[in-house]
């Protein structure tokens, strides 16, 4: 079993570059830490917030956002279909990257706690209200929801310090036999808008969330991609930037953990 240790002691550590892969900014606001005894993750879900549009200026970003939303139904269907391969990309690189066994939903279905923990659950994607054709929470199909998103402001923010939702966390390790749980979040961001509404700046923004048996946070990076200037007409904008996940994830791991390779034997 790979050991899993801090990178450094600081706080916060954030690296702020452009690369290949279209990494703009990274943090680990918590590197990982968990104990020696943690051998398997129960990956609990990916969310794939709404679309963030600008709200000002008011006229500039009325009219961009007028573009946008007129081919909703396209964005929502690519992003519905991204977390289902988040989900997955997720699960390989933190197996890869700590040495965990993994449990995705599909193990989850295996277990005889299954039905208890998904009986008031939900399943499909999660209705924030309000009026705009952006405001559904994506979940991979495999997996179910059983936090209280619907009353939650701010949903990220719950996934970090709620008590509420700490409650919750600790259940699935003990009902799927592991010793810590993860997730993913993700929203796509517009903003920047410019030239009265012709152009605005789309970029993703990532959370990797840990969690030990006790519903406790205990690693946490986030990372954006570089913005992409867009006109907020062509669908092939929100493909391109939701396509470079994997490679910001794969950035925001590598700052959250270390791995201590074991000692050579003495001679």
């Amino acid at each position: 079993m790979k050991k899993i240790y801090l990178r450094l002691a600081l706080p916060l550590i954030t690296l702020l570059f452009a690369s290949g892969c279209g990494s703009l900014l990274i943090q680990a606001p918590q590197p990982l830490l968990l104990g020696e005894e943690t051998e398997s993750l129960a990956l609990i879900t990916h969310y794939m917030a709404p679309l963030e549009q600008p709200a000002t200026p008011v006229a500039a970003a009325s009219t961009f956002n007028h573009k946008v939303d007129s081919m909703s139904a396209t964005i929502n269907k690519l992003m519905k279909g991204a977390t289902e391969r988040y989900y997955q990309t997720l699960a390989g690189k933190i197996g890869g990257h700590t040495g965990f066994r993994i449990k995705t939903g599909k193990d989850f279905k295996k277990s005889d706690r299954y039905e208890l923990m998904a009986r008031r659950a939900e399943t499909q994607a999660l209705n924030r209200g309000g009026k705009g054709p952006f405001r559904q929470i994506f979940i991979p199909e495999e997996t179910f929801n059983a936090l209280d998103v619907d009353r939650e402001t701010d949903f990220r923010k719950y996934l970090m310090e709620s008590s509420r939702a700490r409650s919750t966390l600790r259940r699935y390790p003990r009902s799927f036999g592991t010793e810590a749980s993860g997730l993913g979040y993700t929203k796509l961001v517009l903003e920047g808008v410019e030239d009265f509404g012709r152009y605005a700046y789309l970029h993703l923004e990532v959370d990797v969330l840990f969690y030990d048996d006790r519903g406790n946070l205990v690693g946490h990076g986030y990372g954006q991609t570089e913005p992409l200037k867009t006109d907020g007409r062509s669908p092939a904008d929100f493909r391109e930037v939701l396509d470079r996940y994997p490679g910001l994830l794969e950035d925001i791991l590598e700052k959250m953990i270390e791995k201590k390779e074991p000692e050579a034997a003495k001679e």
